[in-house]
């Protein structure tokens, strides 16, 4: 069962003080890297390159690109999002703002301040907001979007009583 509320209007709390800024609608940085939507896919591989950030694909998902930071040393290498192609040009990008060991309420709190921030500088104050809960036997999922022009911010709370697992996680989409 899915359960969606939907307010619309203007978060000031979050945005009152936006200026526009050009061309930054279509723009998110992922780790080091820049990319915008309608970038040539073969210069999203060579900036990864260059920034030392790692591609791979998506099982079942040929036109998915997840992105990875390398730099790390003695670690794992930490998701950074995903970008999808569309005929050889980006056409959407999700970027994950949660630290992959959030052990602390105030990361989540810091890392929805930060995407605000850039929503911010992108000039985005016109926004949607959304919440929803889906909900499965042994699995709960509460999600809040914020939806400002073609960017998303959702912070998103999964309990699932298997595996005794409760998460947060901080996204950020733009399509």
């Amino acid at each position: 069962m899915t359960t969606t509320h939907q307010t619309t209007g203007i978060l000031l709390v979050l945005f009152s003080l936006a200026t526009p800024a050009f061309g930054q609608e279509l723009r998110v940085t992922l780790g080091q890297m820049i990319v915008e939507i309608g970038m040539d896919q073969s210069k999203v591989l060579s900036e990864a390159a260059a920034k030392k950030q790692s591609l791979t694909g998506m099982p079942g998902h040929d036109n998915t690109a997840i992105v990875w930071d390398r730099e790390l040393v003695n670690k794992a290498a930490q998701f950074l999002g995903s970008i999808v192609f569309e005929t050889g040009k980006v056409k959407s990008v999700f970027k994950k703002w949660t630290p992959e060991q959030g052990p602390r309420d105030v990361d989540i709190g810091n890392a929805l301040f930060a995407v605000a921030s850039e929503f911010v500088s992108a000039g985005r104050q016109a926004c949607n907001l959304t919440t929803q809960i889906k909900q499965e036997p042994g699995q709960q999922e509460q999600e809040v979007s914020i939806k400002c022009g073609r960017r998303t911010i959702a912070v998103s709370t999964v309990r699932n009583d298997q595996h005794r697992i409760l998460t947060t996680s901080v996204t950020e989409q733009i399509e």
